[in-house]
């Protein structure tokens, strides 16, 4: 059966888009192909011009192995292929073969796809040595000369030559596609008499992008007559429906649409090589004659590797161009970053320094945004203007570099005349606040000569639409407003450094800030220290005095002293008592701040039989029980300062509560039920310890109250009285074993003071249950 061709599509304007010219269904008729099965060499599609060319009826070779056309010798090279793991290399096998007007040579082309082996055949002259000295002399005068050309336009001018002289073609093209696919005419090699299409530019849809997919996979491409009327291709039955894909084949026939493109233009035949830059279509090399023309296999192989050279030839000159500008970029990013390495960012930019921010990026304009203060340097929008394209960027997604060559088109509501800035690049330094740095590039009008309007007409007929090639080539102008030069990618790596750059300056400044306000802290804090327990030390000597003076007044004068003035003695004595009391907790609080802590593994239990003798007296009251429902851990503690906290949270155990008796309990837990606030789920549970009991509670809002110093929750005599030092002093043991203390309680259900002791090893790790 015949190959249905491509599946008609409904026709609108992404018609050409949408084509698939992979699977024509057709082939140019010059050549014959045929494709087999692997491994059994069965014919499962023939052209249906092989009666013409070879007198054999395509469809008697359907399911064969072909060899009633290519002979026993054919049959060999096509298995030789199969066992090949690239049977291109083997390529072209020169076959005689039989025709209507005697034996005939043929250049036999191989090429394997997922679906099939594919043999292309097309009319060859000359034999082996004559393929090779074709191709010899074709390419090695050519090579030579263009590994000593330099830079794009020269290079592309020299192959254009070069494959015009090998060709013999009428009119050869170096075609460039820029970022939008358009393609511009930038050499040209022609007949005399024809007019010049250098630096004309083609729309994009000329060339659309399921033929710049196959342009990347296939190097060349031919068009041999334009005018011809291709040949069907047949299918055996059993193949199905799926038809041939053809995305390698020389003899592929070309699109209709195409077809009728070349048409218009005069064309009679066409080429195209491919010029890569790595895996991405650059640019090509077209080539274009009035006539019909057919190129033998070595020439257009000779023309392949002009292409592929050329394309080595241009990669490393623009790698060459493109490592100098990132040089040059990175020279002056560091001098801009060698100057700010001081610059506090609530500063204004220095000045020195505007030169350089302007020509990092060729700007005309700059802009440094910090804490809402704007700082213009060159041509730059209205500060009101600036501002709304801060905040404009704000709402994007997290982009930290930002880069347009057109204002007016991206950023909405924008009114900058374009003659003052319509390219922007931005870098955030901190997006939050606004903070960022801005460069303006002015408009710059271009005048683009296009071949022929570049929108293609679209004629109703009937209910649908058709997509007509354009007919008229002649020179059509475009004005291009509102854009800048446009940004390079590696200006935007740029932009992305400095960012990195100021962000890890920012860093250091703050740190170094840190450091020193915590060197500031320790050395306030040692100071304070220092001068509590001066103070305290120097005001116990006069307290001590006046007490002593007081009780010896009250002795000696003691009938003298009567009434209101006994009284006033009693209450200075008391007073200084007091006072001798307060300046006896500064001085404690002083003294666990500046002491040497001495860590070592201490037994609790030894620590609370200590506490225990210590408060005997208390605790051997009349129904007091003191509790310990497991035994505790040993800690790497500091034994007498561990000790002081446990005397003190006992000791205000048995002060607060209503009546006698009642218990208090020493505990633990390691299993991760009780976590200090805010450090819930870690990922080791730590061990904290508690002392617990069922006095009057604290209520909550007091809670943070008991840790502050002298701060009581009682009057001054309630409850025995007391300095209101005590919990202030635990805290701060607690934290220099680099612990924390918090408090559960309930009025009249008791309290429960939680801490943990958290002291690390010398290694700086922290201790866990299993070590301790």
């Amino acid at each position: 059966m015949t190959e249905a061709p491509a599946p008609h599509i409904a026709v609108d304007l992404t018609n050409c888009d949408r084509e698939p010219i992979h699977i024509p269904g057709r082939i140019q008729p010059h050549g014959a192909l045929l494709a087999f099965t692997a491994p059994k060499l069965s014919l499962t599609h023939v052209s249906d011009n092989t009666e013409s060319l070879f007198g054999i009826p395509a469809a008697t070779l359907l399911g064969t192995d072909g060899s009633a056309l290519l002979g026993a010798r054919g049959v060999l090279h096509l298995r030789n292929c199969l066992s090949s793991l690239d049977p291109t290399r083997m390529n072209p096998v020169k076959l005689m073969l039989s025709t209507p007007a005697g034996p005939a040579s043929f250049d036999c082309i191989v090429h394997r796809t997922d679906q099939a082996l594919i043999l292309e055949m097309e009319p060859s002259v000359g034999g082996r040595s004559v393929e090779f000295l074709g191709f010899y002399h074709a390419v090695r005068d050519s090579l030579t000369r263009l590994q000593k050309t330099s830079g794009v336009d020269a290079l592309c001018q020299f192959a254009a030559e070069e494959v015009r002289r090998i060709t013999g073609f009428d009119r050869v093209m170096g075609y460039r596609f820029d970022e939008e696919w358009n393609g511009a005419v930038i050499a040209e090699a022609k007949r005399a008499d024809m007019g010049s299409w250098l630096g004309l530019r083609y729309p994009a849809s000329d060339i659309p992008s399921q033929a710049r997919a196959l342009y990347t996979r296939n190097w060349l491409r031919m068009a041999f007559d334009v005018g011809c009327t291709p040949a069907a291709l047949l299918a055996a039955l059993e193949t199905g429906e799926t038809p041939l894909d053809l995305s390698f084949s020389i003899l592929r026939a070309v699109s209709p649409i195409h077809i009728q493109y070349l048409k218009n233009m005069g064309v009679g035949a066409s080429m195209s090589v491919s010029i890569m830059r790595g895996d991405k279509l650059w640019g090509l090399i077209a080539c274009h004659h009035e006539t019909a023309r057919f190129l033998p296999y070595e020439t257009r192989a000779a023309c392949e590797f002009l292409g592929q050279i050329l394309s080595v030839q241009i990669t490393a000159g623009e790698d060459v161009e493109e490592q100098g500008y990132i040089a040059r970029l990175r020279d002056i990013r560091m001098r801009l970053q060698d100057g700010l390495r001081d610059w506090s960012t609530g500063a204004k930019f220095p000045h020195a320094l505007e030169s350089d921010l302007l020509e990092l990026f060729g700007a005309s304009g700059a802009a440094v945004c910090i804490g809402g203060k704007i700082d213009a340097i060159g041509q730059t929008p209205t500060a009101a203007e600036i501002q709304k394209i801060v905040e404009y960027l704000k709402t994007r997604p997290e982009e930290e570099v930002y880069a347009t060559e057109s204002i007016a088109r991206d950023i909405p509501a924008s009114e900058i005349p374009p003659e003052t800035a319509s390219g922007l690049l931005a870098l955030f330094i901190d997006r939050s606040r606004g903070d960022c740095l801005l460069w303006f590039r002015p408009e710059v009008i271009r005048t683009v000569d296009w071949a022929g309007d570049p929108h293609k007409p679209v004629d109703p007929e009937g209910d649908s639409m058709v997509l007509h090639p354009r007919k008229s080539f002649e020179i059509w102008k475009q004005s291009v407003r509102d854009r800048s030069l446009p940004w390079r990618s590696a200006d935007l790596t740029t932009a992305a450094e400095m960012r990195a750059a100021l962000l890890g300056a920012a860093l250091r400044r703050a740190f170094a800030d840190v450091s020193r306000l915590n060197g500031e802290l320790k050395s306030s804090n040692a100071e304070l220290d220092a001068f509590a327990y001066i103070v305290s030390h120097d005001l116990k000597e006069p307290l001590r005095g006046i007490r002593n003076y007081a009780a010896i007044l009250a002795e000696d004068q003691a009938e003298i002293l009567v009434g209101e003035g006994r009284e006033q003695l009693v209450t200075l004595s008391a007073l200084t008592g007091r006072m001798e009391g307060l300046i006896d907790s500064l001085l404690e609080y002083s003294r666990v701040g500046r002491v040497e802590m001495e860590f070592e593994p201490i037994d609790l239990n030894k620590v609370a039989a200590e506490t225990r003798q210590i408060l005997h007296t208390q605790l051997e009251q009349p129904g007091m029980e003191l509790r310990i429902p497991r035994p505790l851990p040993t800690l790497p503690v500091d034994h007498v300062r561990i000790g002081h906290v446990y005397q003190n949270l006992i000791g205000n155990a048995l002060k607060y509560r209503d009546g006698a008796g009642g218990w208090i309990e020493l505990g633990y837990t390691d299993d991760g039920s009780v976590w200090p606030p805010g450090e819930e789920g870690g990922d080791t549970p730590p061990i904290v310890l508690w002392v617990r009991d069922n006095g009057i509670g604290i209520p909550e809002r007091r809670w943070d109250d008991v840790f502050q110093i002298f701060r009581r929750l009682h009057g001054r005599d309630k409850y025995g009285g007391g300095s209101g030092a005590g919990l202030t002093i635990v805290k701060r043991i607690v934290e220099r074993h680099g612990g924390r203390i918090w408090i559960d309680s309930a009025v009249g259900s008791g309290t429960t003071f939680y801490f943990t002791l958290a002291q690390p090893r010398e290694n700086g790790a922290a201790w866990t249950a299993n070590e301790v």
